[in-house]
């Protein structure tokens, strides 16, 4: 099970994108349910989005599943 997403941890203004437990801005640490889309939303952490984008960028394509 992949452990990325969007997550809103209590007493967060924003949502934070998470990844192993571990928000990308470093200021959360937090389990829980995430989503892994609406990644434009305006609720959304600017550092994690940033963030989120380079590590995308970074990662190379999944391969399709063999049919």
């Amino acid at each position: 099970m992949d452990n990325r997403g969007w997550r809103w941890p209590p007493r967060a203004r924003k949502a934070h994108y998470f990844v192993d437990g571990r928000s990308l801005c470093g200021r959360w640490g937090y389990g829980g349910t995430a989503l892994d889309n609406y990644h434009d939303s305006p609720h959304n952490c600017v550092v994690c989005k940033r963030r989120r984008e380079k590590l995308v960028k970074e990662q190379p394509p999944k391969e399709a599943p063999d049919a």
